[in-house]
């Protein structure tokens, strides 16, 4: 019993610390990287399309 909630403790931690850095990533990064040519709104707006296109998985 304790192997599987050990096993099941490190897959969420995993599974969060994953979730944090695309989070960080998609906010810092992907507007600058992927949209430089779109207005600030667009931007964002397509960024914050790509990271819930991500954690709907």
């Amino acid at each position: 019993m304790r192997r599987i909630l050990a096993s099941s403790l490190l897959g969420s931690a995993i599974e969060f610390y994953d979730f944090l850095l695309y989070a960080s990533t998609s906010a810092l990064v992907f507007a600058h990287a992927f949209f430089a040519s779109l207005d600030a709104m667009c931007s964002r707006s397509r960024r914050r399309s790509s990271f819930s296109a991500r954690s709907s998985r």
